[in-house]
């Protein structure tokens, strides 16, 4: 009887906590992925993989195949989601869908038999996808699609034969709207500029930038008013900044900014566009990796201010950088006040530390979080605001831990949101979040009760848990998604079973984020992917666990500046991963999980 008792409070407890959000789908392993348009949005299963959709309730909440596994994200077009499928006997495949069953379906079985073609790379151009694959008679080369299978075709051979043109992750395939650019492979001339209009005849090498087999690798395309930027090696000035207008004549190193063969960038992140001009970190070795711009001209590319003085680089991350006004602030490193805020309105005048949230030379580490909105035209980010003028970030103290704090720009606008955790304790150490247009919601634990769904306005008074899904002590582990009919959809666990639930908050909501990515746009959400480090901080060994992972990826732990130090050599799985870190100084590091498609990025400190 007490037993019966005890259960039935529970239940009472549970639908009181639940009000606030309705479990819409129990125990599938669904994790939203993202939203086809403002009214359904693709889910898939962590158990199998198969695909679903929802409209945000539990009668519409549907399987969409029980054959059509996924396997990676590609791009959408006509309002049409194309993406990598298996169905156990064509391996990986190209297919599309529009969210219901009946319009789920094979394009075309490209590589004939069990093997697959294995699409990868994809990007638009003129109203098809693009995107390379392999087949038994060409090797891995150029493809493209409009969705249907009459009008998927090779667009070159460019390597004749079975070898192909690249690696799946080395053509760094780029559209400017107007035509394609990527890196290809041929005999005696290494991995070179090659340039597509989306014909056999309009494809070929834009220019052999390193003479010979050496390989210039061009890559981190950005489109820069009627010129591409990116970055290219060659033998004598090494990897620098590089320009075209799309023709040989207009192709030309910009600055050799590094020194002799060294060459000054050593990094994947992308550009950074303000005020007309393109900010990137570049190291010329007298200043250590600084943050430089152009304008496209050798004169006007210029260091915008050596923050760190001395050859130690203060390794901003510029990438990241969010405008407020006409400003932006980012993450930099100086040997006075530590890893701390700073702000820019892009002259070295203008540039200084916004707050020293730990005084002194000690840091708190700033993490941003952003409301990523990606430009596949551009190649840039940019970053919506909760209200237009503020944006939030984790920072560290001795005092606080890791917790929520919030930035409007200003210096008495940089404070600390709450201190959910109270006292030295992570309140957010591995949170998911997004961004609506009245609130921020994120996941954090108070120490009571475990990993839950939290909001926030910004204020203090304006912070509090949502929803302790998960009752007690245990967590929820929140895994944010995306808006459908202006509801929250998002993944937890209220722990009646291993198998994680499907969520919906009970609040009209907006996303800053697009629910309804750009026609021909590659999605590449962040949120599939959770990587938890385990033990921080750490010794001889990174241990970290993995869990929606979708297919192959790989692992790379970066420095601050995103300059690569380590990269794994054996394929990642879902579950407990490790990478040796005995040849890592002390320092603040990050792990990348990357498969191609989605990129998660989580923080640790090496003793």
């Amino acid at each position: 009887m007490k037993r019966y008792l005890f259960a039935c409070i529970l239940l009472c407890i549970s639908s009181i906590v639940e009000g606030q959000v309705t479990n819409i789908k129990s125990n599938k392993n669904l994790h939203p992925y993202f939203a086809l348009d403002s009214t359904k949005g693709l889910l898939i299963s962590d158990t199998d993989s198969l695909l679903w959709v929802t409209k945000g309730t539990a009668s519409t909440t549907l399987k969409l195949s029980s054959s059509i596994h996924f396997r990676s994200g590609g791009a959408m077009i006509n309002g049409k989601y194309i993406f990598v499928g298996n169905n156990d006997t064509l391996g990986n495949e190209l297919y599309i869908t529009n969210g219901t069953a009946s319009g789920t379906k094979l394009i075309k079985d490209i590589n004939t038999g069990s093997m697959g073609s294995n699409p990868d790379n994809f990007t638009e151009l003129n109203g098809k996808v693009y995107f390379t694959c392999v087949t038994s008679a060409y090797g891995r080369e150029l493809w493209r699609t409009d969705g249907t299978a009459a009008n998927t075709q090779l667009v070159k051979d460019i390597v004749p034969g079975i070898l192909g043109s690249n690696d799946v992750s080395g053509y760094q395939m780029f559209s400017n709207g107007s035509y394609l650019l990527f890196s290809a492979l041929t005999a005696g001339k290494g991995y070179e500029l090659w340039k597509s209009n989306g014909t056999t005849a309009g494809t070929s090498m834009l220019m052999n930038i390193s003479p010979g087999d050496s390989s210039s690798r061009p890559g981190g395309f950005a489109k820069f008013g009627n010129m591409v930027l990116f970055f290219a090696n060659t033998v004598l000035n090494g990897r620098e900044l590089w320009k075209t207008n799309g023709t040989a004549a207009g192709t030309a190193m910009v600055k050799d900014i590094g020194p002799s063969s060294f060459g000054s960038v050593n990094s994947f992140a992308p550009f950074f566009m303000f005020k007309n001009k393109a900010y990137f970190a570049a190291n010329n070795i007298a200043n250590g990796e600084e943050i430089w711009m152009t304008d496209g001209t050798t004169t006007g590319t210029t260091m915008m201010k050596d923050l760190n003085p001395g050859p130690t680089g203060s390794y901003s991350q510029i990438f990241n950088a969010v405008t407020i006004g006409s400003k932006f602030f980012f993450g930099a490193l100086n040997n006075t006040s530590g890893f701390e805020i700073w702000q820019s309105d892009g002259t070295g005048g203008g540039t200084s530390i916004l707050k020293d949230i730990v005084s002194g030379s000690n840091s708190s580490f700033p993490i941003f979080l952003l409301a990523y909105k990606w430009d596949s035209f551009q190649n840039v980010l940019t970053h919506p605001l909760l209200n237009g003028n503020k944006f939030f970030f984790i920072a560290q103290t001795p005092t606080t831990g890791s917790e929520l704090w919030v930035c409007d720009g200003t210096v008495t606008g940089t404070k600390i949101v709450k201190d959910i955790k109270a006292g030295t304790g992570d309140g957010l150490p591995n949170p998911s979040y997004i961004y609506t247009t009245n609130a921020f919601y994120f996941s954090a634990n108070n120490g009571t009760n475990g990993n839950e769904l939290w909001q926030t306005d910004g204020t203090t008074t304006g912070t509090s848990m949502v929803a302790d899904i998960n009752i007690g002590l245990p967590s929820a582990d929140v895994n944010f998604g995306f808006a459908v009919n202006h509801k929250l959809v998002f993944q937890a666990t209220n722990g009646d079973a291993a198998s994680k639930d499907l969520y919906c908050l009970n609040a009209l909501v907006t996303t800053l984020r697009p629910s309804l990515p750009k026609e021909g746009s590659v999605v590449s959400q962040s949120d599939d992917l959770t990587v938890t480090v385990v033990g921080n901080p750490l010794r001889s060994q990174l241990r970290f666990n993995i869990s929606g992972l979708k297919g192959q990826a790989t692992a790379t732990i970066t420095d601050i500046s995103g300059r690569a130090m380590i990269r794994s050599s054996s394929s990642l799985v879902n579950g407990f991963n490790s990478l040796p870190l005995d040849k890592l100084q002390s320092g603040l590091y990050f792990i990348v999980i990357d498969n191609g498609n989605e990129r998660k990025v989580t923080k640790f400190l090496k003793e």
